[in-house]
């Protein structure tokens, strides 16, 4: 997934702002003097996906401040459009200006097609590729970097990767498949003239279930390989705050 474009309308000091990313880029960083709009534009990000502002000393809960030049009843609106192999989402979020609620709206827009489709689910495509466990690892202002490798984000980032990973749904349907698979034999020793026909639903079910057994183990894979490279980058900081200490003391 990467982030193709970001329009920002009325919110706080972008009156009227649209950015695009280079396709060729993977990491952004936006420097600027204090008070230039580098955190508020993170926290138009995580404003338009979650809902709430977390970088700077806001205490808003999620109540985006209007542009001071926006007039009543305009919108307070971020927009952002997404990219995941040949599909598109413009993640949409509105909220009029003196409200306390906003809406959130995501389009799936197919490379085919130029007319999208408004989702039902939205918080979902969010959670699919980039649930909010772990947006510190994406988003995150550079002053605050270090809380990256601190222990209490591992949680975080375990939470993250089963969702991205979809473990937890793969795990759910594998138990449905075996309580199929368990039901099925119950009701064909009630009915032995339907034997063939449960024999054929068991052979089916049982398939299915192997075929989620190997997504699962290697998903699973995937998120041990991910652990050792959390590891790895604790290792490397203890490294450098050992260093930073030693050259404190001499």
């Amino acid at each position: 997934m990467r982030i193709k474009r970001i329009t920002l309308k009325n919110y706080r000091q972008y009156k009227d702002l649209e950015l695009e990313f280079p396709k060729n880029k993977r990491i952004f960083l936006f420097i600027g003097k204090n008070g230039t709009g580098k955190s508020n534009f993170l926290n138009a990000i995580n404003w338009c996906f979650y809902g709430d502002e977390p970088f700077g000393a806001t205490g808003l809960k999620g109540f985006a401040t209007a542009h001071k030049g926006a007039k009543k009843g305009e919108d307070v609106e971020v927009e952002i459009e997404i990219e995941s192999d040949m599909t598109s989402y413009i993640v949409q979020r509105r909220m009029k200006i003196g409200a306390h609620t906003s809406e959130l709206t995501v389009f799936e827009k197919d490379i085919t097609s130029n007319m999208p489709e408004v989702q039902e689910n939205p918080n979902n495509i969010i959670n699919r590729y980039l649930p909010k466990e772990i947006r510190n690892f994406f988003l995150f202002d550079g002053e605050q970097i270090s809380n990256i490798f601190a222990s209490r984000y591992g949680q975080s980032i375990e939470e993250g990767i089963y969702k991205v990973s979809q473990i937890e749904l793969l795990d759910r349907t594998l138990t449905h498949l075996e309580k199929m698979e368990s039901e099925y034999r119950r009701s064909a020793t009630r009915n032995l003239s339907d034997t063939d026909q449960y024999n054929k639903a068991i052979e089916i079910s049982s398939s299915k279930r192997d075929e989620i057994e190997e997504e699962v183990k290697g998903f699973q894979k995937k998120v041990a390989k991910l652990r050792n490279q959390r590891d790895g980058m604790k290792k490397q900081q203890k490294k450098f705050k050992d260093a930073k200490e030693l050259r404190e003391e001499c």
